[in-house]
């Protein structure tokens, strides 16, 4: 078993490898399909390393919305990337420019994963100062989203039944 953090920088370096390998290896069917391949494994495979850490960080309460704003940062550097790769070509007439740019971009996240600590964040560890423990009732519920409040339980909510559907015809 590897922790998250190391398994994330070992995708990265990995993908360093495949974008060198683009770049000194002869161009073939074989080393195109194997090095695609290669690439597409690491490709999204740090996904359930990156979302695991979000929640170990920040708890799951707000998991979707926070792995949400980790998505789009993705999504806006995958756009970003493809017109910077669009306008080197159009400089340079070659790929060769990008590809070191996604080396350097690749050696540079591994290494800030490498270091970094897979715990909770100390705020979420501590309870706030203005919460003052009440004494358990057993009509009340304490809730994990609230730190401070505590909530009746819902009542269910069942349908009246009509009169006519209770008689026969």
């Amino acid at each position: 078993f590897i922790e998250k953090r190391r398994g994330l920088s070992l995708i990265y370096f990995g993908r360093c490898f495949v974008f060198l390998g683009l770049l000194f290896l002869p161009i073939t069917p074989v080393t195109v399909i194997a090095l695609s391949t290669l690439l597409g494994l690491f490709w999204l495979s740090t996904v359930p390393l990156t979302s695991s850490l979000v929640a170990v960080f920040f708890g799951t309460t707000w998991m979707s919305m926070l792995f949400g704003v980790v998505f789009l940062s993705h999504q806006l550097g995958s756009f970003s990337g493809l017109w910077l790769a669009g306008y080197l070509y159009d400089a340079t007439k070659s790929y060769d420019a990008m590809w070191w740019v996604s080396i350097a971009l690749g050696l540079f996240a591994g290494l800030i994963h490498w270091p970094i600590q897979e715990r909770p964040v100390p705020r979420l560890l501590q309870p706030s100062p203005s919460c003052k423990p009440k004494q358990a009732q057993p009509s009340l519920i304490r809730s994990r989203r609230s730190t401070c409040r505590s909530m009746r339980p819902r009542p269910s909510k069942k349908r009246a039944r009509s009169p006519r559907a209770s008689t026969p015809s």
